[in-house]
């Protein structure tokens, strides 16, 4: 959850121009997929612990996290 917020604190960063849209573009693509990597479920990762606790909140989570990493800026 906590790379979702840093992704969706970057975005409007993105939207500037020169240094800024690459600084911005970056940071929101880097914990997009961090954020997704995450929540794979597989133990060591946090997304074992919120699948094991919630199948609906992995899937919203995840559907998040994908999104953001496929979403073109």
């Amino acid at each position: 959850l906590a790379n979702i917020a840093i992704a969706l604190l970057f975005y409007p960063v993105s939207q500037f121009g020169g240094i800024l849209r690459l600084i911005g573009y970056m940071g929101f693509k880097i914990n997009a997929w961090l954020a997704a990597f995450n929540l794979l479920p597989l133990p060591p990762l946090d997304g074992w612990k919120v699948f094991s606790y919630s199948l609906k909140a992995w899937i919203a989570l995840m559907a998040i996290a994908a999104l953001m990493v496929l979403l073109p800026l």
